[in-house]
């Protein structure tokens, strides 16, 4: 369960985001982090205990705060929080444990990879308090860390560029983070942030870059991309519908974004692992990830190829190894869905 704001008549200006002229560190009424905590909670216990199947949901994880560097201005619900602010949020782990609630709690959500190694700086100036720096402020944390499941969550958002992003900003977080072994990253929000339904399969590749460089670079144990289905002219379904109110044509278009995430989703699948896989990884050009699953020996492949031409690959493996030899290939491309292919003995 995702909070993006308190609810109404806990925030200070009774709104669920903020005005520009607003110099708050965060739009929580002071002092009421405890009775924010009890309305969670009760919101989780409806769920979990609620009489009507349909709805009975036991949330595995919640969100308190999203993206707490951001300003969250009037036009998107959102809350600022600075550190301070963010560390009362521990009132919602004492809550869960009282109400003995087995709800996890994640975050920090952060809108910027930098921000999860070092402070925001423009932040800090504008509001006069310190945002980011997650890492340290969480994991080093006595009290903060215990809230969380050994779990850090990021977004990869505004960090996807090339050159100057994409590969450095994952590969700084990525040594920072083995000071952290007993801690699992998760990338837990992204989608192509431009204007214009795409249905295309460069906007799928462009995908699978982030998804290749976070899995391998970050090693990052889970990826989520927002959202699953659209109706807007932008770059973030994964089905498109142009249904909006009742009465509409009840037509979906899938887009090769949804059938590029399969390429890893279908066959990756939880408690794998990923297996180191040495040679040339080229942005521009043919990356590859392997991923292994221990109790079968299963070894899944995944190739991206951002080239304009067919790209080749030599597997090689260890003269000792006894994975598996012989595969069977899965095409996404502008004219396949996850197609089969004949079986390859490497």
């Amino acid at each position: 369960m995702t909070v993006y704001s308190p609810s109404l008549r806990l925030t200070r200006n009774g709104l669920s985001n903020l005005a520009e002229d607003d110099d708050s560190t965060t739009n929580l009424k002071p002092g009421k982090e405890n009775e924010f905590a009890t309305y969670l909670s009760d919101v989780l216990k409806h769920f979990r205990d609620t009489t009507n199947a349909a709805e009975r949901t036991d949330f595995g994880f919640i969100f308190p705060v999203n993206e707490p560097q951001w300003e969250w201005l009037r036009g998107q619900e959102g809350n600022r929080a600075s550190n301070a602010n963010f560390k009362k949020y521990c009132a919602l782990k004492r809550q869960l444990d009282a109400e003995k609630i087995t709800t996890k709690i994640l975050g920090p959500e952060s809108g910027s990879i930098p921000d999860m190694m070092s402070l925001d700086a423009p932040a800090r100036a504008k509001w006069n308090a310190d945002y980011g720096n997650y890492l340290q402020f969480i994991c080093d944390d006595a009290e903060m860390a215990p809230c969380f499941d050994r779990i850090i969550t990021y977004h990869s958002y505004w960090s996807d560029e090339i050159p100057d992003k994409l590969v450095p900003h994952r590969e700084a977080l990525g040594r920072v983070f083995t000071n952290y072994p007993s801690w699992k990253f998760w990338q837990s929000e992204y989608c192509i942030m431009e204007h214009g339904r795409d249905l295309g399969m460069d906007v799928a590749l462009r995908m699978a870059r982030v998804v290749h460089c976070d899995l391998t670079l970050v090693n990052a144990s889970s990826w989520q991309w927002w959202l699953a289905v659209a109706n807007e002219d932008f770059k973030r379904g994964l089905i498109y519908t142009d249904y909006k109110n009742p009465g509409d044509a009840e037509i979906i278009y899938d887009s090769k974004l949804l059938w590029a995430l399969g390429n890893f989703s279908r066959f990756i699948r939880p408690g794998m692992v990923r297996v180191e896989l040495a040679g040339p990884q080229d942005v521009n050009g043919l990356m590859a990830s392997a991923f292994r699953d221990e109790k079968s020996g299963r070894l899944i492949l995944v190739f991206v190829n951002c080239a304009e031409q067919a790209q080749k690959a030599q597997i090689k493996f260890a003269p000792v190894s006894t994975l598996q030899k012989i595969f069977t290939p899965f095409y996404t491309s502008a004219k396949q869905n996850l197609a089969a292919g004949d079986k390859i003995d490497a």
